[in-house]
Order: C-alpha cells, then structure tokens, then sequence
C-alpha cells in the first residue's frame, strides 16, 4: 500500500540533510505552538483568579461581564489548540506530500503514487479550508475578544471610580462618626445643664408658688389698705378743692386788683394814647374786636406762634425765620427779638413772671431765654425729633415740660436744665398745657384724643377718646382754670370741663377752616368769648354762652392764619398768619 511503499522508499532511498533539518524546525514550530496552547489556560486562569479576588466586593456589578469573558477565553483557548493541531496536521501532510513528491520523482512506482497522492492533496485542501475556517473563527473571537477587553477596561476605570468614590464617603463617614462622638459629649454635657436647669427650675417653681400665696395675701391687704387710702383722700381732696377755690378767688381778685391798678397809674401819667381811649380800658376786655388796630410784618416766612405779656405791654412771636420777635402791645412796634435758635420756632411760652421765655424747636431742642438780657440761659436736649410744644409752669418758673414729635412728653427743671420725667405715649403730641396746681397735664394728640396725666406718676389717670375726628391741633386752659379749649383739623373747637371731663360746649361754623397744623383758638379773659382763625385769612369769634359766631373779621389777612391769643386785661386780640403778619385787633 501507499505506507509501505512510504517505508520502502524510506528504506531504499533516505532524505537529504536539509530536509531533516527542515523537518526538525517545522516539528519545533509546532511543539512551541503546543507549548504556547497549552500555556494560554494558564494565563487566562491566574487573569480571572486575580480579577476575582480584586473584585470581590463588585462581583454582583461584573459578574455577566467576567463571565462572558472568561467564556470567551475558553473558547479562544479551545480554537488555539484546534488551530494547533489542524497546523501539526498540515506539516505532517505536506511533509508526507513532499516525501511522495520525491519518491514519485526518484521512483518508477510514480503512477502509483499518484493516486495516493492526489488523495493526499485532497486532504490537505481539505485541512486548508478547516485551517482558513479555524482562522476566521480566530479572528472573529479575537474582535470579541478585543470588545469584551475594552468592556473590562471600562469596567476597571469604573471600578475604580466606584472605589475613589468609596474610599471618599469612607473618609466622610469616619468624620461624621468623629461629628458624632463630639455631638454626643456636648448632648451628655447639655443633658447634665438641662438637669441643672430643671432642679433649679422646681426650686424657682416652688418659690413662684409661695410667692404667689404671698402675693395673694398682699393683695388682699392692699386692696382693704386702698380703700382706706381712697376714703382718706377723699376727705383731703374735699378739703383741698374747698382751699383751692378759696385761693384761687383770692388770686383772680389780687390780679384784677393789680392791672386797674396799673391802667390807673398809666392814665394817670398820660402815657395812654388818646386815640386808642376805650380800647385798653376796663371794658374793652369783655368786648368783641371789630377792626385791625395794626397790621405788621412780623417774620419772613410763617408766623407760627404769639404770646402775650400781662404786665409788660409787649407781644412775643416767632416763627421760621429762627427769632422770637418783641412788639409794643399799644404801638406794634418792634422792641427787640430773642436770638440763638437755628431753626423754626413751634411754639413759645412766659413765665408768670414774664422773665423767662421756653421755646420749641424743629432741631429737637427747647431753648430758655432770659428776656431782660435776650440770652439763651439753657438749651434743653433729650428728643430725638421736633419738638412741637414747651410750657412753663404758671406757679413755679424752675418747672417747665414739652412733646415732641418722637411720641414722647418730657418734664424738666429750668434751674438744672435736667429731665426729671419721660412720658411715653402712641400717638403724637401737638400740644399740651399744665393743670391748675400743675398736678396735672392736659395734652393734645394726633389721633384727636385728649388725655391726661399725673405729673409725680407719669400715668394717665383720664382719657378722651375720639374727642375730635381728627389730630387735635391745640390746647390751652382757660382763664378761670376750669376749662380747656381745643381746636381740630376737622374745623371745630371745644371746650371741656376739667373736673366732669364732659364737652361743654362745640363751636364751629360754616366758612372756618382750619387752615394749619398749628391753628389754635384763644379765651377772652372774662372767659365769654373764643376767637380762632381760618384758612382763607377770616378771624372767627364765637360766644361761648350761646355757642353761637358772634363775628367774622376779614381783610387783614391774606394767609392762612395760625396763632392768636387775648392777653390780659385791657389788651387786644393778636393775630398771626403763614405769610408772616401780625394783625392787633382793637
């Protein structure tokens, strides 16, 4: 057969050197490849081993990849050895080829060979097209194989996010365990003050309940000692009302005593005009103006306030030209102004003694002059915005108090110039006014009430609410110390008992108008008439017996007027306005 004339050839004829040579290094190649096939397990195995151990804690995360991997590993790996072997096959058959080759070359048996080896050939193409088949395999899983390395790849750097990401929220964790640890000494070391805290708050309990006992029972006692106080003050206070109206009397008859006096003397001397015989006299007091005496440009600029000397003949005004301004009563002329504000005079008031003037500020100060020498003696400082009215005591010229805009009432020694008592209140003050025996202050507010307060307590001991619809603008006491007259931006003026607290009368008419904030009304010294000025420059006078207008002056005034007051006996009514006018009445 085809083998044993293999053999017998190989007998008969032995090949060249060369050719075992080549046939040496040909069966090497294929035990290299071997070795190599048979090594690739191995690798592929310690891969998988370390990728393992590696990854242990993300096996849930890689598993379907790994093990696809590792899959195609194993068929990598089985397609090698099949490679290897169709490879060994392949050597082995051309080897076999080339033998016949030479035999057919060298040997007469060629034809028989032939056959064998055209089979031979025909097993070598075959094991070509199984080769070619194999290496197509190979490269197909190699492209797998690429893909599922570029697969792990990506799984190892997101891995290895994954465990920067871990290493990091370990690091936080341990801070916050460290947080932790800190928190709970500061909660035990909070735990241990709460229970401080609360044994000292039953001790405080304890005592709160006895001090409440306590306080009941000195409640009691205190109500049953403030009903024998009240029964005792009433009795005093009876006594005193009764002293006081006994006093009183005897004042307003020394005072009128005094100013006939004093009219006497004047006329006696001659130094009443004769031109003006009637307006100054006793009588003139309890009549109604009828026409301007005098009209005087008094300011530059509104005039917002005037007073009225009852002994020394002279007018004071002030206004936003910053001077407190003197007029002869008689003759209007100037006698001088007061200097040292820096701005506009609210509102100026005398003495009883008509040595010292108090005036209100909008630099939120009150200054004091001394009218015989025309010097500041004190500027007053404590409110924090303009101060719209200052008042001296009638009885006492070392005691004077003022409001402001900053909601607050203030009471000051003149002789210190210190703020012995602050009152607080909600509503602006516009004005206000002592009392009789100064007790008491009667003050104006914004929100149209009147209140009044105890000056050695600071309380309210009476309130009227909603006297006027609007802010009360106004407030002066009459001159029989039994009244106090209001005027209101909702165009009316009242009068109110000071002892009942009940409105006494209401005066208003058709065409007043109160025309400034500053707008105030003025009681005759016989108490029976009231004059106030209107928007459009008319001077009203009402009769306060009948509540009726008695009269209405115009033609003096082109503004608006602000201020007026009747001074004392004898003298005329005064008049000013927001152009800066002063108009005597006669």
């Amino acid at each position: 057969d085809a083998r044993d004339a293999c053999g017998l050839s190989r007998r008969t004829r032995r090949p060249s050197s060369g050719a075992n040579c080549r046939a040496r290094e040909r069966r090497a190649g294929v035990l290299r490849t071997s070795m190599e096939s048979a090594a690739a397990p191995d690798y592929a195995a310690d891969l998988l081993a370390q990728l393992t151990l590696r990854n242990q804690r993300h096996v849930h995360a890689f598993e379907e990849l790994v093990q696809g991997y590792t899959a195609q590993l194993r068929q990598g790996q089985e397609l090698r050895v099949q490679v290897a072997r169709l490879e060994q096959e392949k050597a082995h058959q051309e080897q076999r080829e080339r033998e016949l080759l030479v035999k057919l070359s060298h040997s007469e048996e060629a034809a028989a060979l032939g056959e064998e080896a055209a089979e031979a050939k025909e097993k070598a193409s075959q094991l070509q097209q199984e080769l070619t088949s194999t290496y197509k395999d190979k490269a197909d899983i190699s492209q797998e194989l690429l893909v599922t390395t570029k697969e792990l790849q990506e799984a190892k750097e997101e891995l290895a996010v994954r465990e920067d990401a871990q290493k990091g929220a370990e690091a936080k964790i341990r801070e916050l365990n460290d947080r932790v640890e800190e928190l709970s000494q500061v909660v035990d070391t909070e735990r241990a003050a709460v229970a401080a805290v609360s044994y000292e708050l039953d001790n405080a309990q304890a005592n709160l309940r006895e001090a409440i006992e306590r306080k009941g029972e000195l409640e009691k006692e205190n109500e049953r000692l403030v009903e024998q106080l009240v029964s005792e003050k009433h009795k005093v206070a009876e006594a005193f009302n009764q002293a006081n109206e006994l006093v009183e009397s005897a004042q307003r008859q020394q005072q009128a005593n005094n100013t006939f006096a004093a009219s006497a003397e004047l006329a006696m001397s001659g130094r009443i005009d004769p031109s003006l015989h009637g307006t100054f006299t006793s009588d003139a007091y309890s009549g109604l103006p009828t026409a301007p005496l005098h009209v005087v440009a008094a300011h530059e600029g509104e005039c917002r306030t005037v007073c009225a000397g009852m002994t020394s003949g002279l007018i004071f005004t002030g206004g936003v030209d910053k001077h407190v301004k003197l007029w002869d009563m008689r003759s209007a002329a100037p006698k001088g102004k007061l200097t040292g504000s820096v701005s506009t005079l609210q509102y100026i008031d005398l003495s009883a003694d008509e040595r010292l003037l108090i005036g209100a500020c909008s630099d939120n100060t009150i200054r004091l002059w001394n009218i015989e020498s025309g010097r500041v003696v004190h500027t007053l400082t404590g409110h924090i915005e303009k101060v719209s009215c200052a008042r001296i005591s009638s009885l006492n010229s070392k005691r004077a108090v003022s409001a402001g805009a900053d909601r607050c009432i203030k009471l000051w020694d003149l002789s210190r110039g210190y703020c012995t008592r602050t009152l607080l209140f909600a509503s602006n003050c516009q004005a206000l006014t002592f009392m009789p025996q100064d007790r008491m202050l009667c003050s104006a507010h914004f929100d149209g009430s009147l209140r009044f307060w105890d000056t050695s307590t600071g309380e309210i001991v009476r309130e009227i609410s909603n006297l006027h619809e609007q802010q009360i603008c106004s407030v002066k006491l009459s001159p029989d110390r039994t009244q106090v007259l209001t005027c209101s931006r909702d165009h009316t003026l009242k009068l109110v008992d000071i002892q009942t607290f009940d409105v006494v009368a209401t005066l208003a008419a058709p065409a007043f108008k109160v025309g400034t904030s500053w707008t105030s009304g003025s009681i005759s010294l016989c108490g029976g008439f009231v004059a106030a000025g209107g928007e459009e420059g008319t001077v009203y006078v009402w009769d306060v017996k009948t509540q009726r207008l008695k009269s209405s002056l115009s033609g003096a005034h082109n503004a608006a007027i602000g201020a007026c007051c009747w001074g004392s006996m004898g003298s005329p009514l005064v008049t000013t306005d927001k152009a800066g006018a002063m108009v005597i009445w006669q």
